[in-house]
């Protein structure tokens, strides 16, 4: 219902009320379902309050599933993250 929402109905005055509704009765009826806290994101989103989206309880549903290290001299990653090549031989 939410999505149906956000899509067909997203300028009517009542449209955010409803969303945020619906998604607090569905974390109270199945608070393990990530699909809520995906769509809570994304209402979140839509709203611009990012923060908010990036910070929900997501991570509680969907834990970190794999960790990645990069390993390197610093040479070929620096541009990319704008230090310079000097500031990386002086480290």
């Amino acid at each position: 219902m939410i999505r149906l929402l956000i899509i067909r109905d997203s300028f009517e005055p009542e449209a955010e009320s409803k969303c945020e509704e619906y998604l607090s009765q569905a974390q109270q009826v199945d608070p393990e379902n990530p699909e809520v806290y995906q769509l809570l994101a994304s209402v979140r989103l839509s709203q611009q309050r990012n923060e908010e989206a990036s910070s929900q309880d997501l991570v509680k549903i969907y834990p970190p599933g794999m960790k990645i290290w990069i390993v390197s001299d610093g040479h070929v990653f620096s541009d990319c993250i704008g230090v310079d090549d000097d500031v990386v031989s002086t480290y």
